[in-house]
């Protein structure tokens, strides 16, 4: 990563962690115990958006990513990585892991899509409780019951208008329940950069500590046999570098 970019990350994640804190129930509470006086002296922080983003009204734009605070939608420019294979990544940079993803983006970082979820109101939920609620029977409906402000839905467009996800991904174990999608953060590991952005892992269908976001889901791996997900082989017209959106949105029931 150059060192601009490495700037411009840090810059990121110190504005989302701003945010974060000043929408925490418990940073809430503090101001209100504070005296009329302290609370003119200590108020919120006001949390300048990063040196890349364009504001224009509710719309923020970072590069390939585009927020819309109104309706709490995300919206990544991304092309088709691959036009074969199985699948451990829904996104990746165009440097990261392509191999292996059904989607990449040109000219973003992972951290810029943290941020984003920050500013539609989303909270990561820790990996290491991501894992546990996986290894959960009933942790698909602990997430749901305790933690829906790190859920996400995602679909795909193309030209604007929605287009199943089964256009390119192929479910090979063939399950229809509603595919739910977790804000995990991405982590830091000791003293180095964000982890995410040096891996350039932004959606994982297999858990992956580094990606911003990673797929809920009780499939196997599919390494091991005909499980998890593949390019959509069978669709027709399918083949790499065709342009794409991934939409991402709050979760709701």
């Amino acid at each position: 990563m150059s060192r601009n970019r490495a700037k411009i990350s840090l810059c990121l994640m110190a504005a989302a962690v701003a945010l974060a804190l000043a929408a925490s129930p418990a940073f809430t509470e503090q101001k209100k115990a504070q005296p009329a006086k302290a609370q003119a002296v200590k108020a919120a922080p006001v949390v300048a958006l990063p040196p890349n983003a364009v504001a224009d009204g509710d719309l923020v734009r970072l590069k390939n990513i585009t927020i819309n605070k109104k309706t709490r939608e995300i919206r990544i420019a991304v092309k088709t990585a691959i036009d074969r294979g199985i699948l451990e990544y829904l996104l990746v940079g165009e440097k990261g892991k392509a191999y292996e993803s059904a989607f990449k983006t040109v000219d973003a970082l992972p951290s810029e899509l943290h941020f984003a979820l920050i500013l539609i109101g989303c909270e990561a939920l820790p990996f290491d409780n991501f894992m546990r609620l996986l290894e959960t029977a009933k942790g698909r409906d602990e997430l749901k019951k305790n933690f829906p402000q790190t859920l996400l839905t995602l679909e795909i467009a193309q030209k604007g208008k929605p287009v199943p996800l089964s256009t390119v991904v192929r479910d090979r174990e063939g399950k229809k329940d509603p595919l739910i999608w977790v804000h995990t953060g991405g982590r830091f590991l000791g003293e180095t950069p964000y982890r995410a952005d040096q891996e350039l892992s932004f959606i994982g269908v297999w858990p992956d500590v580094s990606a911003v976001i990673n797929l809920f889901s009780g499939r196997q791996n599919p390494y091991r046999g005909n499980f998890g997900f593949e390019m959509n082989t069978r669709a027709k017209g399918l083949k790499k570098d065709l342009d794409y959106e991934i939409v991402i949105r709050r979760y709701s029931k």
